[in-house]
């Protein structure tokens, strides 16, 4: 049976970006996507989405930004505040915030763990296109680029589709040739990390 869609004031913020999960177990619809946004880089609380706290107020957290009105989504807006309960909207997080930077530091650890693994791994190898280019693929907002530690070439690029074929890198040009925001895929496991994380 399908779950009823949970309103948010993410519908209509023009900070709002979402890819796949590759940490999905399918056990909740809200957990087939990542939701992000310049506010929460790492993930928007569960408060916020699907919890339906209104980022209009301030959140532990998000370093002063806040909601901003996307164009055209004034209806997207109108629809939330009708949905959505005021009590619901404008309840305390104090606790619930708490547990979302809990969450936030797991997911930055296992994030350290698979940067380490980069490091120590004999060797990387990445798609490339024809032109000798990382293969980097544009899913959702974000854009990944498969890593193998292995030799085992990602599912997700499919020659010839996506790349012409897996060559080997360093780190330290992986690095360097990738924007921050790049997500790389390791090993097909999740969680992704992001190059800014491996810069740090």
């Amino acid at each position: 049976m399908l779950e009823k869609k949970q309103w948010s004031t993410c519908d209509a913020c023009t900070h709002l970006k979402t890819t796949i999960n590759p940490d999905d177990t399918g056990e909740s619809p809200y957990t087939l996507e990542t939701w992000f946004c310049v506010a929460f880089p790492d993930g928007i609380p569960g408060d916020i989405y699907p919890g339906g706290y209104d980022h209009r107020l301030p959140y532990p957290g998000d370093r002063g930004i806040r909601f901003e009105l996307k164009d055209a989504g004034e209806g997207l807006l109108q629809e939330y505040e009708r949905r959505v309960p005021e009590k619901q909207r404008t309840r305390d997080v104090t606790e619930t915030a708490r547990e979302h930077a809990k969450h936030r530091d797991l997911l930055l650890d296992r994030r350290t763990l698979m940067a380490e693994r980069l490091a120590e791994a004999p060797s990387l190898e990445i798609p490339v296109r024809e032109d000798g280019a990382p293969a980097v693929l544009n899913v959702g907002s974000a854009r990944w680029l498969g890593v193998t530690t292995n030799g085992t070439p990602a599912r997700g690029w499919r020659i010839p589709e996506d790349c012409t074929g897996w060559e080997r890198i360093t780190l330290d040009r992986l690095v360097s040739d990738m924007s921050d925001d790049t997500m790389l895929y390791i090993d097909e496991q999740g969680p992704l990390l992001p190059v800014r994380d491996i810069r740090r």
